[in-house]
């Protein structure tokens, strides 16, 4: 990836990174794609999806969903290692905006953004807003699959769930 460049025509200071044939600025509280929009941190939900073709060339396109439940397919033909890139600075940066203790996300969002999880608190994780698994060794978003007995367990590790 190209070295940043600091760009100051947005009203604020902004640094430019190249993901592919996109300049994405990334300002304080959001990130810019000209001729797209804005997007604020604080309005994300997390996952950054990732989207790659099946052919030779690994391009693809990552996919951001807001709060509304509204999702925006960008940075199309930028490459595999662009888009995990991109993914990995958006769940950063989301983190960092909210001021989240390590403790309120799942591994799944920690992962993402290059954190390590630690133990939960049982209330929804503040990056994807969904339920996690209270197993300090998963720590997975919740996929809740039943016993025979009707008993809720994790879908990854079985543990017990209070769901």
């Amino acid at each position: 990836m190209p070295e940043p460049a600091a760009f100051s025509g947005l009203g604020e200071e902004a640094t430019e990174h190249r993901f592919g044939i996109w300049s994405v600025f990334w300002r304080r509280d959001d990130f810019l794609i000209p001729d797209i929009g804005a997007f604020d941190f604080r309005r994300l939900v997390l996952p950054v999806g990732v989207v790659v073709s099946d052919g030779p060339a690994d391009v693809g396109f990552a996919i951001v969903k807001l709060e509304s439940g509204v999702g925006f397919e960008i940075l199309h033909g930028a490459h595999r290692q662009d888009l995990e890139a991109f993914r990995r600075r958006v769940s950063r940066e989301v983190f960092a905006r909210l001021r989240v203790a390590v403790s309120r996300i799942c591994s799944d969002c920690a992962r993402d953004a290059g954190l390590e999880a630690q133990r939960g608190t049982g209330r929804p994780c503040l990056g994807c807003r969904q339920a996690y698994c209270a197993n300090p060794a998963c720590l997975r978003r919740l996929t809740v699959e039943f016993l025979r007995d009707g008993t809720p367990v994790c879908g990854i590790c079985g543990t017990g769930t209070a769901d």
